[in-house]
């Protein structure tokens, strides 16, 4: 019995971690289990609001009230915790970590000029995940990625399925058109 917790206790996050490449080919260990999640960009942020806003520990800007008025109450009450996309409204670093995220989603895009982000995450055993978005086959690419590292492999897919769906409705519309 007491050799069983040793082994878990010196191989039990091995054993609930799993390894996976993101989107720009980097190895990341995740927990098997991901609860809690961080955005660390609009784009990140709406693919999260699609497949697992309860998952969200905060946002990246404050919503308008236009806004407001489509969102789910969970997530549109969530703390602005900014981002790493250039607008001015870096995230805070601080305020991430004391979340407890256990991992976060950062746009391809931005990797650059993420480095130190990237670097605190790392410190404190945090994945950072790149998901590469820049086009509508990309933006269903990520979805499916986004979904597996999520566990939410099942929604990824009805979202990609609903996408497919209306891009071929739209092409046949476009098509019946003509010169």
């Amino acid at each position: 019995m007491r050799f069983i917790l040793i082994f878990c206790g010196l191989f039990g996050s091995w054993l609930m971690a799993q390894t996976t490449l993101d989107m720009v080919g980097r190895s990341v260990e995740i927990p098997k289990s991901v609860q809690r999640v961080f955005p660390a960009s609009p784009p990140m942020m709406i693919l999260l609001y699609a497949l697992a806003p309860e998952s969200m520990i905060g946002v990246n800007y404050v919503f308008r009230e236009e806004e407001k008025r489509y969102m789910l109450p969970y997530v549109r009450d969530l703390q602005p915790l900014g981002s790493f996309f250039g607008s001015g409204n870096e995230a805070n670093v601080e305020k991430v970590l004391t979340l407890k995220p256990d991992i976060v989603f950062g746009w391809d895009v931005v990797r650059a000029r993420a480095t130190s982000f990237e670097n605190t995450l790392e410190r404190f055993r945090i994945p950072l995940v790149y998901i590469a978005q820049s086009s509508i086959e990309q933006t269903k690419d990520a979805l499916l990625v986004m979904g597996k590292f999520l566990g939410k492999e099942e929604r990824a897919q009805t979202l990609v399925n609903y996408a497919d769906n209306n891009l071929q409705r739209v092409k046949k519309s476009v098509d019946a058109l003509g010169e």
